[in-house]
């Protein structure tokens, strides 16, 4: 047990410092780089380091070592386990909560964002000059995904291979039809500003359809919510009532197997009901 004490205590340390020394790294070369970029940039950088799946690891690494330890000493070796196990689990489950959330609210910046875009290349900009100045007047974060595309461009990638990887980075459907729509009115020499601007409108057309049918469909969801914990509710109800009585699901085989069957049988309901009600456009 001491040994096992002293593995995850080295384990702990050693990974908490390559997570420390990745962090320090990034604030360094940030700091020196800090006068030449905009907030937009030094925040995507932050986001970059954050959702890299290398960083990601180390972190849920670390924390989950050091988790583990906390476990140990003070549930033994189970928990350990289930202490490290969440502790690593955590870290992991944040950053995919960080990167939906963020992807969000690219997609709810996305037309107002276009119409700016259309606008700058209709009065006469290029399209890089279009996206540097929309990158410094669209809010945060698609404001630091324009603001990498002009960079890229800056330093010498295609605008064509720069679109690519703004669309790589933001997996949205409708993001990746700007992207080609541009990529192709770049080939063709075709009215860009037209193109983004049609765009734009068929983006608020579907959002305006989604949030329809959101509302329409909201009261079979709430429906599906209250029939799958009305079963839980009236079992508590019971227990309150009759706690000799509603025991017995608690503690025979029969009952177990029953609250096992009903719990099983009411997530597949509400699951169904989900699917049922969910409507893609």
């Amino acid at each position: 047990m001491i040994n096992l004490a002293y593995i995850l205590i080295f384990t702990s340390i050693t990974l908490f410092f390559f997570v420390i020394e990745d962090i320090v790294h990034y604030n360094y070369a940030a700091m020196q780089d800090h006068l030449h970029t905009t907030r937009a940039e030094r925040q995507n950088g932050l986001d970059s380091l954050l959702s890299s799946e290398e960083n990601q690891l180390w972190i849920a690494l670390g924390i989950g070592a050091l988790c583990a330890l906390v476990g140990f000493y003070l549930l033994g070796t189970i928990g350990s386990i289930g202490f490290g196990l969440l502790g690593a689990w955590a870290p992991l489950l944040l950053a995919r909560l960080r990167e939906a959330r963020r992807i969000k609210t690219i997609e709810l910046q996305l037309v107002p964002t276009l119409n700016l875009l259309s606008n700058s290349v209709q009065s006469g900009k290029t399209l890089q000059q279009g996206l540097e100045e929309v990158s410094l007047t669209a809010d945060y974060p698609i404001s630091s995904e324009l603001s990498l595309v002009a960079r890229q461009v800056r330093v010498g990638l295609s605008q064509e291979d720069a679109l690519n990887s703004f669309a790589d980075r933001v997996p949205l459907p409708d993001v990746n039809l700007t992207v080609q729509a541009m990529i192709v009115s770049l080939r063709t020499g075709a009215n860009l500003p037209r193109a983004i601007k049609l765009i734009a409108d068929s983006v608020m057309n579907r959002m305006h359809v989604e949030a329809k049918i959101r509302v329409l469909t909201a009261q079979g969801k709430a429906q599906g919510v209250v029939l799958g914990l009305a079963p839980w509710a009236i079992l508590g109800v019971f227990y309150l009532m009759s706690p000799e009585y509603a025991s017995v699901m608690f503690t025979t085989g029969l009952g177990n197997f029953i609250l096992i069957t009903v719990l099983i049988l009411d997530l597949l309901a509400m699951f169904w009901i989900n699917k049922i009600i969910s409507i893609d456009v």
